[in-house]
């Protein structure tokens, strides 16, 4: 697939990622990274103008997996207070390949 570095950035990870993927087909790669990942379904999608966004759960808290087209960034923020102490733990997780 990509090769892909994940960055702890204290209030979010950043996703450095070889090739970078296109603004229409970054829904089908975000669902398939997640897929490929210990993090399971359902999430919520959303497509605007400028920015998509794929939430998911990780150990009962709620995260989105986030690309925006005017930077080229991908980032994962956390999406309530409870999933704060966990972006290390997801980070990690993330990290290791699954399998």
């Amino acid at each position: 697939m990509n090769m892909m570095q994940i960055t702890n950035q204290g209030s979010h990870l950043l996703l450095t990622i070889e090739p970078f993927p296109e603004w229409e087909q970054f829904i089908d790669w975000g669902t398939a990274w997640l897929t490929d990942s210990p993090i399971e379904p359902p999430w919520d999608i959303s497509e605007g103008a400028d920015r998509h966004m794929v939430v998911f759960t990780f150990n009962r808290a709620r995260f989105s997996l986030n690309y925006e087209n005017y930077t080229q960034s991908i980032w994962i923020t956390p999406e309530e207070s409870a999933a704060d102490d966990l972006l290390e733990q997801l980070q990690l997780t993330l990290q290791t390949p699954s399998g």
